[in-house]
């Protein structure tokens, strides 16, 4: 009875255990809580420029929750590229690298989960590549075009093929002028000799070639005949290329005259008159654009007369560097020394007058140096020291100045009897030369 009793005792209790428990709330919602990231990358590796599908869609957030928002950080850099709710992205990497990605996933209940992937971007084997130079040419201007930076690894590249706004042309480079403004499709294929193949495409911009601005200046405006005139242009301009040439229109008839790669120039003019002279400026591509300015040349005569020196109102004009009466020479400085004190004597009486004077002044240099001794002598005494030291700077100065005067007066005098003496020994030769020419006459009337 006993033991009919234990073994149903243990019955029980087995059958009690076998019983599962449900767990408590709390338990639950910790098995349905987190989330679960997934990242997939393709295609991988994958070359430069190509897209790239990032996949975190078999992501999950645990029971019934959904995933909220995927965010995708491609190149590793800590900075998130693009974020969304289909935790799809694509994407395209410019250069060959080994870039680290990852993505976030978040719950609808605030649980996050990261999973990260390799993205692997090399080189392709064989890759074409355009260069265009210049990179944005003018209308008219000679472009260069490129393919010498294809590559094809370990293998040589057998051919270029190129079209040109639809135009087939071959071979590694070539020139081309496109006359026009505008965009124009370029095209190269490239093939390698075990005959794989790659292309690439490029839109080359064209643009309008601006023309240069012309300017001249001319020194001096008013020139006389035969001076020499500048014509200094410049200050043009050329704003998208460079200036090749000037060419010059001395006379104003509409026609080259000269033409120079230097922005100034030298002329002269042989007549008197309005002139208009003018610039046309070319850039490198022969856009070109004009410049004028007008010039009075002014004759000798008209030159002379508002100046008070060179040839007389009404004679003959002489050209630059002519012969006397042009305000050079000996008669230039008499011309400059005449204040119009003796304007009714001719200029050879004055240059005698001169050429007399310093005669005189030389024969008399004893007198002068005498002088000279005298004064040094004077200003050295002692009583000239003994009344600085007295008198201080005022006396000093005052009597630099009364002795200043004095020697001026002394100057003047000097001056004025070498004249008078010179005046007087050209009378007496006049007057000798005269009695001479009478008593000739006189033995030729008896």
């Amino acid at each position: 009875m006993l033991a009919a009793v234990a073994i149903l005792g243990l019955f029980a209790v087995g059958a009690a255990a076998a019983i599962p428990v449900a767990p408590a709330a709390d338990s639950v919602g910790a098995l349905q809580a987190g989330a679960n990231a997934s990242l997939t990358v393709s295609p991988t590796p994958a070359e430069p420029n190509s897209v790239v599908t990032f996949d975190a869609r078999e992501s999950s957030g645990g029971t019934d929750e959904p995933i909220v928002q995927c965010a995708f950080d491609v190149d590793g850099d800590g900075e998130v590229e693009a974020t969304n709710q289909d935790c799809l992205y694509q994407h395209t990497f410019d250069s060959p690298a080994d870039y680290e990605a990852s993505v976030t996933v978040t719950t609808e209940s605030g649980a996050t989960a990261t999973d990260t992937a390799t993205v692997i971007i090399q080189e392709p084997a064989l890759t074409a590549r355009i260069t265009i130079d210049p990179d944005v040419p003018r209308a008219g201007e000679s472009v260069t075009i490129s393919g010498s930076n294809s590559t094809a690894s370990g293998m040589s590249i057998e051919s270029y093929r190129w079209r040109i706004d639809g135009v087939a042309t071959t071979g590694e480079r070539f020139t081309r002028q496109f006359d026009t403004a505008g965009q124009y499709a370029v095209s190269l294929t490239v093939t390698a000799e075990d005959g794989a193949t790659n292309t690439t495409d490029r839109t080359l911009d064209v643009v309008e070639n601006e023309p240069p601005s012309a300017t001249v200046s001319v020194r001096p405006r008013s020139p006389a005949v035969g001076e020499t005139v500048v014509l200094d242009a410049s200050e043009s301009t050329e704003s998208d290329g460079s200036i090749a040439a000037y060419r010059w229109d001395l006379d104003g008839d509409g026609t080259t005259d000269r033409e120079s790669t230097a922005a100034v120039i030298e002329t002269t003019f042989s007549r008197a008159g309005d002139v208009e002279v003018a610039v046309e400026v070319v850039d490198d591509l022969g856009a070109t654009d004009r410049a004028s300015r007008s010039i009075a040349v002014q004759s000798r005569t008209t030159t002379a007369a508002s100046t008070g020196t060179g040839t007389p109102v009404g004679g003959s004009a002489t050209a630059v560097g002519g012969a006397p009466g042009a305000g050079s020479g000996v008669l230039g400085v008499v011309d400059a020394l005449d204040f119009g004190l003796v304007p009714l004597v001719p200029d050879w009486i004055v240059v005698l007058l001169a050429i007399a004077g310093t005669v005189i002044a030389i024969t008399r240099r004893d007198t002068v140096r005498s002088k000279v001794s005298e004064y040094r002598a004077r200003v050295h005494t002692g009583e000239f020291r003994k009344n600085l030291s007295k008198k201080g700077v005022a006396f000093v100065a005052k009597s630099i100045v009364k002795r200043g005067f004095r020697r001026a007066g002394d100057l003047v005098e000097f001056v004025t009897e070498t004249i008078g003496e010179t005046i007087e020994w050209i009378g007496r030769a006049i007057k000798g030369a005269g009695q001479r020419a009478a008593n000739f006459l006189r033995k030729l009337g008896g």
